[in-house]
């Protein structure tokens, strides 16, 4: 691998960021409503099944 100029050759080691603490805090918000909204939508299936 040939390294460009102008290319760096360290990676920064600054730790945890206010930015990746926010798009974790989002990436996580969003599963958990998307399986809670899941449970609730198939929390009446077996109701829904009887009276149909």
């Amino acid at each position: 691998m040939q390294i460009l100029e102008g290319e760096m050759t360290e990676i920064p080691v600054d730790g945890v960021t206010f930015q990746l603490m926010m798009a974790v805090g989002t990436a996580v918000i969003g599963s958990l409503q998307f399986g809670y909204n899941t449970g609730v939508i198939n929390a009446p299936q077996k109701v829904a099944r009887e009276e149909g």
